[in-house]
Formats: structure tokens, sequence, C-alpha cells
């Protein structure tokens, strides 16, 4: 986060889209990045700004598929996501399901 706001205290005249995945924050994670990025300190040329991808209006680029877990599934039997269900899914797996690799 330094790093973020040392580039944008340089680069004064761009603004910093900061893209993320709300539903993967919890609330309290949400609200200290967000007082982060208000703090005069941190960000004292208002060029940070926070964006939820889950809030966005995707519109035209918003398309549906089926997600075919492995090749012997039949398609009709795959779940039908949106671009952004999926995204708001994949970020909502509990820790308990998540798998591992180590």
């Amino acid at each position: 986060m330094e790093r973020l706001s040392n580039w944008a205290k340089r680069e004064d005249t761009r603004v910093v889209k900061l893209v993320i995945n709300g539903s993967g924050f919890t609330p309290t994670q949400r609200k200290e990045l967000e007082n982060k990025i208000s703090n005069r300190e941190f960000n004292p040329n208002k060029n940070i700004e926070l964006i939820d991808f889950n809030e966005l209006d995707l519109g035209e680029y918003e398309f549906s598929f089926h997600l075919q877990t492995d090749k012997k599934t039949e398609l009709s039997k795959c779940p039908l996501y949106t671009v952004s269900q999926y995204f708001k899914d994949l970020y909502s797996i509990p820790e308990s399901k998540i798998l591992v690799l180590r």
C-alpha cells in the first residue's frame, strides 16, 4: 500500500483505480481499506479511487457461460454463470472449502 501511496503522490495528475473484489473482504477489512484511501496523509491528491468489481455495471461486457468442471460432464448439466456472479462466488468461498496446494 505504501508503494501505491508514493506513486500516487508523485503522479498527482493521474488517477489510480484500485479495483477489488468486495466479496473477498470482511466488512472490517473493507472499512479499513476505505479509511486508508480517504486518509489525507496516504492520499493527499485524492487520486486513488476504490472500485468494487461486484458493484460495477458490466453492461455490454456481461455474458453467460457454462462452467464445465471436466470434459466428461455434459454441458447441459453444468451451472450457468455470468462473469460477475462467477467472480463473486469465486472470492466468497469459505476457507474450509479452499484447496491449498503445497
